[in-house]
């Protein structure tokens, strides 16, 4: 008895799940074991009022679902499962068709007019700071200034991080923004030898946009820059696991960072430094930088 319940919920919870209501489901199952009936025999399998019953068999009737005989007392009869469920289900889909629709013209409609408010208030809101102190934020915030950076992406960043998003995370939406002409530049640390990070280097590197460069560990300080006019800086000290940063679009903030990444880019290396200095020993580097 107690398997046949579960099943008898599993089949209403598909019926409400194609659109319907729990009673509709019940009153459908219980016609369709009986093949045709009276609404005596229906509410007694379905555990439905009687005088519900003919509202709720009334609402079948209207979508296919249930036939009614003219006769006294009335009888119904159930459309086969196997038709019923096509039915439900060519609604349903028809429903999400349209729902897609005018998702995407409401969607549509705010972005332009979001567009426009942005506009507007960039007229008179002066340049703002923001504190990102959470790592899904952070990554949320960085994920979306890739995907629309439009000029230039000037980035300074340990190889853990590197690794994880420019190999592997975000490469696709590197890629699609070199080849709508943003010009990549990227200063990380030495690192190990990793074969499949020099394969997916060399599909950037088939890109005169993309060049990455490589500094003595650790990173001096951890930036992105967008289009020289925001930045978003980490301003924890390594090696915190804080990753508390800074976004800004500040105009002299910009400047500071942007002279900052030429130092460190200008003092970084061309050619990939794999062999960081172990612990305990050091390793003096004059001048990192590679000349042509």
């Amino acid at each position: 008895m107690r398997e046949t319940a579960i099943l008898e919920d599993e089949k209403i919870q598909v019926l409400v799940g194609l659109g319907l209501t729990t009673l509709q489901a019940r009153a459908y199952l219980a016609l369709s074991s009986l093949g045709v009936a009276q609404t005596k025999a229906v509410s007694k399998i379905s555990h439905i009022a009687r005088q519900d019953l003919y509202r709720i068999m009334a609402s079948l009737q209207k979508q296919c679902l249930v036939e009614k005989t003219i006769r006294s007392p009335a009888t119904y009869k159930a459309t086969p499962m196997k038709e019923g469920i096509s039915i439900l289900l060519q609604r349903k889909t028809e429903e999400y068709s349209n729902l897609q629709i005018e998702t995407e013209k409401m969607v549509n409609n705010f972005q332009k007019s979001a567009f426009k408010s942005k506009l507007r208030i960039e007229e008179v809101a002066p340049s703002q700071f923001f504190m990102i102190s959470e790592g899904k934020l952070l990554g949320k915030t960085l994920g979306e200034r890739n995907r629309v950076v439009e000029r230039s992406l000037d980035v300074a960043g340990p190889w853990k991080s590197t690794r994880a998003v420019l190999f592997n995370l975000e490469l696709n939406t590197f890629k699609k923004a070199l080849k709508r002409g943003v010009r990549i530049r990227w200063v990380t640390e030495a690192h190990e030898k990793d074969k499949y990070i020099k394969k997916a280097l060399q599909i950037l590197k088939k890109h005169p946009l993309f060049e990455i460069r490589y500094f003595v560990p650790p990173i001096p300080l951890q930036t992105a820059i967008y289009d020289e006019k925001e930045v978003i800086m980490c301003i924890a000290v390594y090696p915190s696991p804080d990753i508390t940063s800074i976004c800004s679009d500040n105009a002299m903030f910009v400047k500071v960072a942007l002279n900052y990444f030429e130092e460190v880019w200008n003092g970084a290396s061309k050619a990939p430094i794999t062999d960081p200095p172990k612990k305990g020993k050091k390793k003096i580097v004059k001048n990192p930088a590679v000349t042509e």
